[in-house]
């Protein structure tokens, strides 16, 4: 796409310094009257092919993000059962390791695929720190931020989300308090 809009304004410009060359050879009346038409087709001419490229971005744009919606969701239903599986007073049960090695096998082709790069650098971040036993909140912090790159990435804002307002969904109350002692507040 972008190649077929270089080659246009390449020719394009060729075309403005060949006119323009013809114009020194003509009178001066005339040649204003020639270069006022010009900048009007070329002014227009622009702006047709400005709209052209903003409508198919934004028409590739909306269909990947059905894609990535549905990709980021099975994210979030496994770690919904996770954290159900660990809560003390739920009956779920948490995914088995095999259910979570055939999720994220899966999962990496799929964020390799339609994931922005932020969602990969941030998904990366998030799978070293959950390797790390020990990460405690740091792993919630970082689920938060890649929650956060989820929803930026199919184009919702997150400007008034602050403090891990993302993750406290889906903790329970006494890991709500470990993390007023730390990063998110």
């Amino acid at each position: 796409m972008k190649f077929w809009i270089n080659i246009s304004l390449t020719i394009l410009i060729v075309i403005i310094i060949y006119f323009i060359i013809i114009l020194f050879k003509m009178d001066t009346e005339s040649s204003t009257k020639i270069i006022a038409m010009m900048i009007t087709v070329f002014s227009g001419l622009l702006g047709i092919i400005y709209t052209q490229t903003q409508i198919k971005q934004r028409e590739i744009d909306e269909s990947h993000r059905e894609r990535k919606i549905k990709i980021y969701q099975s994210f979030l239903k496994l770690n919904t059962a996770v954290f159900q599986g660990e809560n003390k007073d739920s009956d779920n049960q948490p995914p088995t390791e095999k259910e979570k090695l055939e999720f994220f096998s899966k999962f990496y082709e799929e964020i390799l695929l339609w994931g922005s790069p932020e969602v990969i650098k941030v998904f990366l971040e998030f799978k070293y720190i959950t390797s790390d036993e020990d990460s405690g909140m740091d792993t919630l912090i970082v689920a938060n931020k890649l929650y956060k790159a989820f929803r930026k990435d199919i184009g919702l804002s997150n400007s008034s989300l602050h403090n891990c307002e993302l993750i406290k969904l889906f903790i329970h109350s006494e890991e709500l308090y470990q993390l007023k002692s730390n990063k998110c507040f």
